[in-house]
């Protein structure tokens, strides 16, 4: 079954990796692939996610918009 219909019914998500990798759908709990698909998201894709679920720009905090030292 796709990660995708796997998903909480209703809640905003967003899928990071390889939706091919040997391992989707199998739900395991050990990647047989080498270098896991999960490896190559990088933070920028993380925050990009983020940015997407909260509608606050990518790489800008509430903190940062307000001037406050992070």
């Amino acid at each position: 079954m796709p990660a995708e219909r796997r998903a909480p019914y209703g809640v905003p998500h967003v899928l990071l990796g390889d939706p091919h990798a040997a391992c989707a759908d199998t739900r395991a709990r050990h990647c047989p692939v080498p270098a896991h698909p999960l490896d190559g998201i990088g933070d920028a894709e993380v925050l990009a996610a983020v940015a997407a679920l909260t509608g606050h720009p990518a790489g800008r905090s509430e903190d940062t918009q307000r001037g406050a030292a992070v």
